[in-house]
């Protein structure tokens, strides 16, 4: 697999595999976290572009490409523009981690602790 240049950094294609397997584990609890924190503003078209950037990194994945990496980020900004994500409350997300995880079966905990233990392998 090929890296690639992103604003300046180098995008490390292995990595970002790996970040987005996590993602598409935790695909449907991430959304229900999301879903009750923005009520409100969470629409069809929101639901819609939380999809399509999940079909974008799922396409990453199995073909990894700068054109699948750059659909994902511009589907998750609009998704953040649509829902009313400030960066503040996007940093704050990550904190949803432990929730997410309390949520996954043991068969889904397993793979991501072997998905995790690929990620810190990387050079």
């Amino acid at each position: 697999m090929m890296n690639f240049e992103y604003k300046g950094k180098m995008i490390n294609v292995e990595a970002a595999s790996i970040f987005y397997k996590i993602a598409m584990l935790t695909k449907y609890e991430t959304m229900a976290i999301l879903k009750d924190k923005y009520k409100e503003s969470w629409t069809e078209k929101a639901e819609s572009l939380f999809h399509q950037e999940y079909d974008h990194m799922e396409a990453f994945i199995e073909q990894p490409d700068k054109s699948q990496f750059l659909k994902v980020i511009y589907y998750g900004e609009m998704l953040k523009m649509e829902i009313g994500m400030t960066p503040e409350e996007e940093q704050h997300l990550a904190s949803f981690s432990g929730e997410i995880y309390s949520k996954l079966g043991d068969e889904k905990q397993n793979v991501l602790a072997e998905l995790t233990r690929q990620l810190m392998e990387i050079d």
